[in-house]
Formats: C-alpha cells, sequence, structure tokens
C-alpha cells in the first residue's frame, strides 16, 4: 500500500477544520503531529488522517449543553446592554 503525504490545505478539507484548528487539537495532543519535510514545510502522513476521522465519536457530549450555554450567555448580554 502506498502512503501519501497530505499538505496543509488537503488536511483541513478532509477534517473540515481551519488551520488554527488543527494545530491547536496538536498542541493538545488530540491530533496528529504533522511532519516537517524541510525547513518550512510539513506535512501528514494520510493513514494518521483518516485514522483520526474513524476514530471520532458519533456525537459530541457537550454539543447541546455548549450551545444552550452560548445561547443563554447572548442572552443575558442583551438584557444588560
Amino acid at each position: 500500500m502506498t502512503q501519501r503525504i497530505l499538505r496543509l490545505k488537503e488536511v483541513m478539507q478532509r477534517v473540515g477544520l481551519s488551520k488554527p484548528g488543527i494545530y491547536k487539537l496538536i498542541r493538545k495532543g488530540k491530533f496528529p503531529k504533522q511532519l516537517h519535510l524541510t525547513g518550512r514545510c510539513v506535512g501528514w502522513r494520510e493513514c494518521d488522517i483518516d485514522d483520526w476521522i474513524e476514530n471520532l465519536p458519533t456525537e459530541n457530549p457537550e454539543g447541546s449543553a455548549t450551545v444552550a450555554k452560548a445561547r443563554t450567555s447572548r442572552a443575558a448580554k442583551k438584557k444588560a446592554a
């Protein structure tokens, strides 16, 4: 099986995250680390990205609570203004 190296643009398209979002997850240890190909060139192993996508949870346990909390915060700010 041939291994491909994906550049940042393709990784962003595959996972649906922005550049800052990807690097934030890398810092937290929740996303595969990039490979340094040259001084200013990085890439990711395609299999590492595929594995990360495959292992994403099907539901976000905090999702609905987070959205509700954000709505409540915005409503409180509007009342205060």
